[in-house]
């Protein structure tokens, strides 16, 4: 069983799949940095941009791990917070990867399930309140670490992912 963690943003998305305990598999998918000769991009959600990111997505869940495993997908519910254009962004992403979970096809891999955890249920599995200490307590806790903090938040996202299939399926 191949756990996959995704930690979505219209910015940068982190995804790392674990398999018993160790990574197997971990990429990023950025947006493009504009070139300076294109306009500044706005606060809507950029039809361009998402489709960036869709396909970076795709391409990277293609490129991914050993097609031979069942797959638990573990999406992380975007934070709205205060911010409803930025949550909008980051459901178009979230929205991407429910629907990419959906049609198998594209990752060629069974998906058996797709959980959805909550920020704040992530944190709670990890043991941390804020999320400026979840990098801190994923090291203490599993021994990983990475220079991009969305790695570390997918990494969390699977783990939780695990736990969560163990305890339910055993």
């Amino acid at each position: 069983m191949i756990f996959v963690g995704v930690d979505p943003s219209i910015v940068c998305t982190g995804i790392v799949a674990i398999m018993d305990g160790e990574v197997v598999w971990e990429r990023t998918v950025d947006d493009p940095p504009r070139k300076k000769d294109e306009p500044k991009k706005g606060t809507r959600v950029d039809p361009v941009r998402l489709a960036n990111m869709v396909r970076g997505i795709q391409s990277a869940a293609l490129l991914g791990w050993d097609t031979s495993h069942d797959v638990v997908l573990a999406v992380e519910e975007p934070f709205i917070g205060k911010n409803a254009t930025a949550a909008l962004k980051t459901y178009s992403v979230f929205s991407a990867f429910v629907f990419l979970a959906q049609i198998e096809t594209y990752m060629h891999q069974h998906i058996v399930a797709l959980l959805t955890p909550s920020p704040a249920n992530i944190k709670k599995f990890v043991g941390v309140r804020e999320k400026n200490f979840v990098a801190r307590a994923v090291f203490r806790k599993w021994g990983y670490a990475a220079d991009d903090d969305n790695l570390v938040d997918a990494y969390a996202i699977a783990r939780w992912a695990e736990a969560e299939w163990n305890a339910t399926h055993k």
